[in-house]
C-alpha cells in the first residue's frame, strides 16, 4: 500500500518547517508528501524547495493564487494529484509523531477512513519549539493541551472508539482514506468557502 501524504498550509513557513521535520522521522515513510497549499507567498516556496532537496521522499507543491480560505479545492488537487492508493491528510501546523504514518498504515480498512485526533500546545511552548525546532514533547510537559491525546496506545483504539461511523468529531488535521473512495464520493465541496467544517461534509458523503 502507497501512502500519499497530504499537508495542507498558508502562509505559516515557520510551523511548515517542523512538520516536514517531523515528517523526515517518520519510522514509516510515505510515498510522498504533498503540500496543497492555499495561496501562501514566497517565504513558504523557498522553504519547501530547500527542504525538498534534503528530503528522502519526494515533496510536491501544489499552489494556487490567494484568493480568500479555498482549503477545499487546493485539497482536491492533491487527492487528484496523489499517486499513492491511500491518502494520509494533516495541516501544516500539525508536528506528526514518528509513527504516524504507520499507525495509519495499520488502521488503513477497505470500505473505511480512519479518524485521528491532536494534543495543542500552549503560545509559551509552541514560541520554544520555534526557536529549537523541536518536533517530540512529552505527555505531560507544562504547555501540553489536550494531553491524552498525545498518549500512543494503537491496542486501546477499538476500545475508546468503537463507533467508527461517527463523524461529528472529524477534522481534516488528521484523517486517512482511500484515495478511490474520496473519487467517487466527488472529493471536497468547493462551494465552501471560508474556515469552517468542510472536513465534516466530506466525510459526511464518505460515509
Amino acid at each position: 500500500m502507497n501512502i500519499s501524504l497530504l499537508i495542507s498550509t498558508y502562509n505559516w513557513p515557520q510551523a511548515l518547517e517542523l512538520v516536514l521535520l517531523s515528517v523526515s522521522e517518520q519510522v514509516r515513510p510515505p510515498h510522498e508528501v504533498i503540500i496543497a497549499d492555499d495561496g501562501s507567498g514566497t517565504e513558504t516556496k523557498s522553504l519547501i524547495e530547500s527542504m525538498s532537496h534534503e528530503s528522502k521522499v519526494p515533496i510536491i507543491h501544489l499552489w494556487h493564487e490567494d484568493d480568500g480560505f479555498r482549503k477545499s479545492m487546493i485539497t482536491n488537487k492533491a487527492i487528484v494529484q496523489a499517486s499513492g492508493d491511500y491518502c494520509v491528510q494533516s495541516d501544516g501546523d500539525v508536528i506528526l509523531n514518528r509513527h504516524f504514518v504507520a499507525d495509519h498504515q495499520i488502521f488503513a480498512k477497505d470500505g473505511t477512513y480512519c479518524p485521528g485526533s491532536r494534543t495543542l500546545l500552549s503560545e509559551s511552548l509552541s514560541k520554544r519549539a520555534f526557536a529549537e525546532k523541536r518536533i517530540t514533547f512529552g505527555t505531560f510537559e507544562p504547555g501540553i493541551k489536550r494531553p491524552l491525546n498525545s498518549l500512543r496506545l494503537p491496542w486501546l483504539t477499538p476500545w475508546l472508539y468503537p463507533d467508527a461511523l461517527r463523524y461529528d468529531n472529524i477534522r481534516g488535521s488528521n484523517i486517512g482514506y482511500w484515495r478511490k473512495h474520496a473519487i467517487a464520493a466527488n472529493g471536497y465541496n468547493e462551494d465552501i468557502v471560508g474556515w469552517g467544517r468542510e472536513d465534516t461534509e466530506f466525510v459526511a458523503r464518505l460515509t
